[in-house]
């Protein structure tokens, strides 16, 4: 940098104002403030980041070489899709069944309250159901994010 401003002291293509200023900042002692030292909690996620980064690099060396991974979707295939139908409209048939002969048997033989009790049983169950499908597929996303997240753990090289 001095001898930048030597070289802007000497140079008569510059107006006198520049070269009295670079004269002026030639002469004066400048301190250049250190730079910050690193934090060590900084230091482990610029090294994460790292890591992340040459593993997405290296992915895309050999992305034609490697198989792809295949990504579990709830319903990726009609088997699932029409194993899953049958099984829901199974489970509301028998809600149905249950709650028709429990009214039955409840309110002597009452036709009209009998089919209420049927059609309380079919809710029910399509209830059971519907939460069941939410329990089912939360625990898959948990593990699925947690597959990704323990496979960008930093580790962390010691040396010997």
């Amino acid at each position: 940098m001095r001898s930048v401003l030597a070289l802007a002291c000497d140079d008569h293509r510059l107006s006198d104002e520049l070269r009295d200023i670079a004269s002026d900042l030639r002469s004066t002692n400048t301190v250049l403030p250190k730079p910050r030292e690193k934090s060590e909690e900084l230091k482990l996620r610029l090294l994460k980041l790292r890591e992340i980064a040459e593993r997405k690099e290296y992915a895309e060396l050999v992305k034609d070489i490697t198989p792809r991974k295949q990504v579990e979707e709830p319903f990726s295939s009609y088997k699932d899709q029409l194993g899953f139908g049958l099984h829901v409209c199974l489970t509301m048939f028998r809600g149905y069944l249950v709650g028709y002969a429990s009214f039955r048997a409840l309110f002597n033989h009452n036709p009209g309250l009998s089919a209420a009790g049927g059609i309380l049983g079919l809710v029910l169950a399509m209830l059971v159901e519907t939460l069941l499908f939410i329990i089912k597929t939360s625990k898959d996303d948990q593990i699925q994010s947690s597959k990704l997240s323990s496979s960008f753990t930093p580790t962390i090289k010691k040396n010997q």
